[in-house]
């Protein structure tokens, strides 16, 4: 029994040292954690959220640059000598709302701030509702796998990574966009192409959302489709090569002779005028300066295809267009040659000159349906706006419509090869080449087939 007491002490010892030893153990283990875990949190140098964010101050030798969020997109509200890169901006909060240190160095006050390029600092500071953010950069170290800085409310330096230091390095040439515009598609309300000094056209953007001509052309339908195309290609371009800063001598370059001009119209209420010029030895390159900042640009030329366009080119050109379906009626004049069409699209029975051609099959149809399509797509090849038209016209279409709508075409010659037009005795400043009324795949082509088809059903 003596025996069995002692061997219990015994164990009871050893148990104690053994619970002492783990409980060594463990407070050593705590320890180390807290301190790994003051050591982070000291290197955490902000945690913030990046979409509170609503502006961004930029401080480098460049020059300040002050950043503002306006409906999602930013600008800068100092200067308009650049516009803003927007996807750098964004990485900028983006890096800054989660950054931690990789070391730090100790305290600033004891520092040679010089050595860690942190006496003049690169600045940016973050702007919430509630508080600001501020990073001060420095140097790369010396074997450019970090950067040195500072951050405010926190007295020591430290080094965070080579990449996103780079990023955070800030000087003007990351914050300028490179992009010619710097507006999305849909911040562009407005633009008007300059060539020799004269206006070629100019767009609006109505409240319906809708491209219309502005000015002299106002009366001409604008191709939408054409123009959102331009604008999709004119937001996206980028610069090839950054030529010159805040360029004073237009001479230069030849902008004080440019080949063209484009003024541009924002949602923001600003006009951006953009200068291009046939600058140098190789055509495959164009120079831009944007007139507000002084900044020429490099671009190719094929990006610009737009300066070279004529108002014929950004117009629907159809000079009248219904659909056959709402036509009672159609009376051509050709030349004295009477033409007379009954159309009844619904109950598909068509007469010609008194005749039902509507059983006369299928490839008689099928002219008459492309003789239609052919007058519809008849185009203007170009404008006379101030014309004196005079004279007697040599063809005469006429439209009866379902609605009693009448609508007539006066075809007048102007010379040996074309055509004014006047709609319901009205001018249109439209000219008309004689070879879309009567060349090959005219509507008068297209009509001598119909006969020679309605000709061959007899037989």
């Amino acid at each position: 029994m003596k025996k069995i007491i002692i061997a219990i002490a015994v164990l009871a010892v050893l148990g104690g040292g053994s619970l002492g030893a783990y409980f060594a153990v463990k407070s050593n283990q705590d320890e180390k954690q807290r301190i790994e875990a003051e050591i982070e949190n000291e290197n955490v140098l902000f945690r913030f959220n990046s979409d509170d964010v609503t502006g961004v101050d930029f401080d480098c030798p460049d020059g300040k640059f002050l950043a503002v969020l306006n409906n999602g997109s930013w600008q800068f509200s100092n200067t308009d000598e650049i516009s803003p890169n927007q996807d750098y901006i964004i990485n900028v909060v983006s890096y800054m709302s989660d950054l931690s240190a990789e070391k730090n160095f100790g305290k600033a006050e004891d520092a040679d701030l010089s050595k860690y390029g942190l006496d003049s600092p690169i600045t940016i500071t973050c702007h919430t509702a509630d508080k600001d953010y501020t990073i001060y950069m420095g140097n790369p170290t010396p074997t450019n796998e970090a950067f040195y800085c500072m951050a405010e409310g926190k007295d020591k330096i430290y080094s965070i990574d080579y990449s996103y230091g780079s990023v955070l390095y800030v000087n003007k040439e990351l914050l300028r966009t490179k992009y010619l515009t710097g507006y999305s598609d849909s911040e562009i309300t407005g633009f008007e192409l300059i060539r020799d000094g004269e206006s070629i056209y100019k767009t609006v953007l109505n409240s319906d959302n809708i491209w219309k001509l502005d000015g002299e052309y106002s009366y001409l339908q604008l191709d939408s489709t054409k123009i959102s195309s331009m604008i999709s290609v004119l937001t996206r371009l980028k610069a090839e090569e950054f030529i010159e800063s805040d360029l004073k001598d237009y001479s230069k370059y030849g902008f004080d002779e440019p080949y063209a001009q484009m003024k541009l119209y924002g949602t923001d209420g600003k006009t951006h005028s953009l200068l291009f010029s046939k600058y140098g030895d190789d055509p495959s390159y164009i120079y831009i300066l944007i007139e507000e900042s002084g900044q020429v640009s490099k671009y190719y030329t094929t990006d610009v295809y737009y300066i070279e366009n004529t108002i014929l080119d950004v117009v629907v050109n159809n000079i009248y267009s219904t659909y056959m379906s709402t036509v009672n009626t159609l009376d051509i004049n050709y030349c004295g040659e009477e033409i007379h069409f009954e159309l009844d699209s619904d109950n598909s029975k068509y007469i010609l000159n008194g005749e039902d051609i509507s059983d006369y099959g299928e490839d008689v149809l099928n002219n008459l349906y492309t003789m239609y399509n052919a007058l519809s797509n008849t185009g203007f090849s170009g404008i006379e706006k101030d014309a004196e038209v005079s004279g007697e016209p040599e063809i005469t279409v006429e439209y009866h419509l379902d609605e009693d709508i009448n609508t007539i075409m006066e075809f007048i010659p102007r010379d040996e090869s074309s055509y004014w037009l006047k709609i319901n005795d009205t001018y249109t400043g439209f000219i008309i080449s004689k070879s879309d009324t009567d060349g090959d795949y005219s509507f008068m082509y297209w009509y001598r087939k119909l006969l020679n088809a309605i000709e061959e059903s007899k037989l």
